[in-house]
């Protein structure tokens, strides 16, 4: 398929990623937001080998549609709002992104996918660590933003600026993070 191909990438989907898909210990009570590692770069990973992602996770929907054939540099600029609704009690670390494209313009239609539960490919999902980690409880909710824009000094990089919002049982946060991915 050449390089000139027209696609539709789709910004799909963020998910929470939790500690290490264990139980909260020691007990929920005993338990706050604390400090976690954190790094202003997000980085390229493969989740699909980590199990404990799969059932500690949750997604939420961004549909950034982006024609290759038209795209302009300030259609790659978005910002876009999200809730994430906590599947179990656990500690939040970081958010994760992953992308569906497809081609449409071929004679038979095709793309991929690089979520978590998708056959592997070299693209991988980027981690956003969080530079404060969430002790969160079943049913509570993590509100945020996340804004996409190029890079102004390199037009190869991408900035992001994720704002959270959490009001837990348990632990509250409120804060804005920027990444470059580069």
């Amino acid at each position: 398929m050449a390089a000139a191909e027209a696609a539709n990438c789709i910004m799909e989907n963020f998910v929470a990623t939790l500690a290490n898909g264990m139980s909260l210990q020691p007990p929920l009570e005993e338990v706050s937001c604390g400090q976690a590692e954190s790094s202003e770069k997000p980085n390229a990973e493969d989740m699909t080998s980590k199990d404990y992602y799969f059932d500690s996770y949750a997604h939420f929907g961004i549909h950034e549609e982006v024609d290759i054939y038209t795209v302009k540099v300030e259609d790659l600029t978005f910002t876009s709002p999200f809730c994430l609704q906590v599947k179990r009690n656990d500690y939040v670390h970081a958010l994760v992104a992953y992308f569906n494209i497809e081609f449409t313009r071929c004679h038979k239609r095709t793309g991929f996918s690089t979520s978590p539960e998708s056959p592997y490919t070299h693209w991988k999902q980027t981690v956003f660590y969080m530079e404060d980690y969430l002790t969160v409880k079943t049913g509570e909710e993590i509100f945020g933003t996340i804004g996409m824009r190029p890079n102004a000094k390199n037009n190869r990089d991408l900035d992001f600026t994720i704002d959270l919002d959490f009001k837990g049982q348990l632990c509250e946060l409120s804060c804005s993070t920027d990444y470059r991915m580069r």
